[in-house]
């Protein structure tokens, strides 16, 4: 059920304090004008991790391992422990409040583009927690009350601690909280997950509809859906154009040298797009399916760097795929750390509007943000066998899957 993502696929066009500025995209049949070609990321501190792991041989501890690789797993794996202080915190996304970007006044431009992204983003991200919560009702209903993972009472007070506050328009704020007060309204008139699994999601895409007055760019030519856009330009920029021959090193060298190769090429990267380039090449292919682990890594490092390129889209989408298939699972009853994936939304969103800020021609760099806000949160209801991880890995990793 993707009740929120079928508002988005409208074409996007912002509304800049009434400026209505046009752009034209890049014409460069290359792409290379949309690529920063900033200084590549160390990756020292992997490479450190694997000399380890390797002289550890048979006797590693693969809980260290995962713990020095992706920290933020550790509430996860560590959960499985019963007196663990961590256990209550599986279920992440129960007390998910949002970090938000509130960005400086003084870093807008003349057009507010940052005052517009900031409302546009805290607004789907808060609707798109309602939602996230709202589906636990859904799928616990039909569960007997002894295989309940949280009561409606207890949903309902992680949908009354969603922080509303950092909404800065005073309308926007109030149309926030109506949406929040109806809801509990909603759940408080059908107690014990009794609920109606569509009229709610339908009422927050309603309430969603608003949000939408921030999310349209205008530019030169007929206008065009973005994902249109994106698809015609990603394929170019995802094609392996900058680390092809890396690629097929790592290709090429055997099994049990693959990931060594793979981790120096990395390290040995000319930028940070050759470097995210390459990382798009390993993490969509079957080679690779051993090393989930370190692409993960390797991911959350590139995407800690704040770092602006065009695959940032690509790179996040694949990267919480892969991090809730190695640690918390395929099932609709699995955890689904929203909060945390969100983190890197806006690490990969603030980005690409700062690129921006000083690279205004470059339009692309804006699509990909709208792109990025468009994506609703991992959902458990996207299909009939499991959470949505399931169905986005093979579509956006079908090399991987197939």
């Amino acid at each position: 059920m993707k009740a929120l993502t079928i508002l988005i696929s409208a074409p996007l066009q912002l509304l800049l304090l009434g400026c209505t500025p046009q752009h034209s995209m890049p014409v460069d049949p290359n792409y290379d004008g949309i690529f920063a070609h900033q200084a590549p990321v160390d990756m020292t501190p992997v490479l450190d991790t694997h000399n380890w792991a390797t002289e550890s041989g048979d006797t590693i501890d693969m809980t260290e391992l995962v713990l020095k690789l992706v920290p933020a797993a550790g509430r996860y794996i560590l959960a499985d422990t019963p007196d663990d202080e961590l256990e209550n915190n599986w279920y992440i996304n129960m007390t998910d409040t949002i970090p938000v970007p509130c960005i400086p006044d003084e870093l807008r431009t003349k057009y507010n583009l940052y005052a517009y992204a900031e409302q546009y983003y805290n607004g789907n991200m808060l609707l798109y927690n309602m939602e996230s919560l709202y589906e636990v009702c859904i799928w616990n209903k039909d569960k007997p009350e002894e295989e309940r993972i949280f009561t409606p009472e207890e949903v309902m007070d992680a949908i009354r601690g969603i922080n509303i506050d950092v909404m800065r328009n005073p309308e926007d704020k109030q149309c926030l909280k109506d949406a929040k007060d109806s809801l509990l309204d909603y759940l408080a008139a059908y107690p014990g997950y009794r609920v109606d699994d569509a009229e709610p999601l339908l009422y927050l895409a309603r309430i969603m509809e608003r949000f939408e007055r921030y999310s349209y760019f205008y530019y030169e030519g007929d206008m065009e859906p973005i994902e249109a856009i994106l698809d015609s330009t990603m394929n170019k920029v995802h094609a392996g154009q900058w680390a092809q021959e890396r690629f097929e090193r790592y290709l090429k060298a055997s099994e049990d040298e693959q990931l060594e190769v793979m981790l120096k090429e990395l390290a040995e990267c000319r930028d940070f797009d050759e470097q995210c380039d390459l990382w798009c090449l390993w993490s969509d292919c079957r080679q690779s399916l051993d090393e989930d682990l370190w692409v993960i890594a390797v991911g959350t490092r590139l995407m800690d760097s704040e770092q602006y390129t065009p695959m940032a889209v690509l790179i996040w989408l694949r990267w919480r795929v892969l991090f809730q298939e190695a640690f918390c699972g395929m099932s609709r009853d699995s955890a689904i750390p929203n909060d945390y994936y969100n983190e890197y939304r806006k690490k990969c969103l603030v980005a690409s509007i700062l690129h921006f800020e000083r690279h205004q021609d470059d339009i692309f760099s804006m699509f990909l943000a709208e792109y990025m806000l468009n994506r609703s949160n991992m959902n458990r209801l996207g299909g009939w066998l499991g959470n949505n991880a399931m169905y986005e890995g093979p579509e956006l990793m079908p090399k991987r899957y197939e």
